[in-house]
């Protein structure tokens, strides 16, 4: 089982994320992450997901041991994110969109120390699209 951690968890992709890890055996959600002063700080993020209790809270730190953190959050979070990765030195898989150029480079950072996967936009078509652009 693949432990990760969800930053940005109560937002629509990391509830969907959450609702799909809860339901997939080969990984297992060890931390529903979110912002210090975010309202459902606490509740189980399960039940923020509609999934139903999966006994893990919604916290704005990272507690547990994880091999990859999973980031749908907003450029200040997506900061947050790289600095968590670069600092435990754990993979990051990056979906945030709308960086600003320091916050870009500050990812390309993190890519020196731990594996970045960072596709702005997760949609196969416009990754393709993105693909074939930058090879014409």
């Amino acid at each position: 089982m693949l432990p990760i951690a969800i930053h940005g968890a109560a937002g629509r992709m990391g509830r969907r994320l959450v609702a799909l890890g809860s339901v997939d055996s080969s990984l297992k959600i060890a931390a529903a992450l979110e912002y210090g002063g975010h309202p459902d700080i606490g509740k189980d993020a399960g039940l923020i997901a509609g999934v139903g209790e999966i006994d893990l809270p919604l916290s704005p730190a990272l507690n547990h041991d994880v091999q990859a953190i999973i980031d749908f959050s907003v450029p200040a979070g997506a900061e947050a994110a790289a600095r968590l990765a670069i600092e435990r030195r754990i993979p990051l898989v990056m979906a945030t969109t709308g960086l600003s150029q320091s916050q870009r480079e500050l990812i390309g950072e993190a890519a020196e120390t731990v594996p970045v996967v960072w596709a702005p936009n997760m949609s196969l078509a416009v990754n393709l699209t993105m693909k074939l652009v930058a090879t014409a």
